[in-house]
């Protein structure tokens, strides 16, 4: 019983990793330009907000940020929302590992309380932040909380996944120290499909 229980976890396992790759693979080959050659910005929040949820697939979080096993996984927006309804479509009924998903706006500043903050897991921070998005990543850096935020520069500055528009597909440099001092678990073939912002860093040095 106990076997064939654990073939079952596995067989999920395997089938929700095959879904990541295969969706990211789809997610990098979506075109960004429209007619102008110009990145078309709806169709960039689209692949970002697919992200977003596949992210949620490959982390695990420390057990005890969640109430119980029917807690939802929380998705903050801090500062202005690019995504609009983008991102509540792309999360309407879905679930994760038995979660539902939920989004939450906050409007936050650089020496505020983090409570607001501590109710989410992952957080995606909205440029719109300026200065405060080093501050934000400070305020949270050793909180189980997966940070996602705009290029390459933000996962150099703290934060764990940073988005980047190369080439005409949406790419994200991780930040794995980062991940390990907020005690999350990056799942291994996520880690494969990201930019190591460490290897960077030595190759610039």
């Amino acid at each position: 019983m106990k076997q064939d229980c654990n073939l079952n976890v596995m067989k999920r396992f395997r089938t929700s990793l095959v879904s990541l790759v295969m969706a990211c693979a789809l997610l990098r080959a979506v075109p960004l330009h429209g007619q102008s050659n110009e990145v078309d910005e709806d169709k960039a929040l689209k692949v970002k907000a697919a992200y977003l949820l596949n992210f949620t697939k490959f982390v695990t979080w420390p057990a005890d940020v969640f109430e119980d096993a029917h807690s939802p996984i929380v998705i903050g927006i801090v500062g202005i929302d690019p995504f609009g309804s983008i991102l509540d479509r792309t999360i309407k009924d879905k679930t994760v590992a038995g979660r539902p998903l939920t989004v939450r706006r906050i409007q936050w500043r650089a020496g505020e309380s983090t409570s607001a903050l501590k109710q989410c897991h992952l957080l995606y921070v909205s440029p719109s932040l300026g200065d405060g998005v080093a501050a934000l990543i400070d305020a949270v850096a050793h909180m189980p909380i997966l940070t996602i935020g705009e290029g390459e520069e933000f996962a150099k500055i703290g934060g764990i996944l940073g988005f980047v528009a190369e080439g005409g597909r949406i790419v994200f440099w991780a930040n794995r120290k980062a991940a390990e001092a907020a005690k999350l678990q990056l799942n291994s073939q996520l880690l494969k499909l990201a930019r190591p912002i460490e290897d960077v860093a030595v190759a610039k040095d």
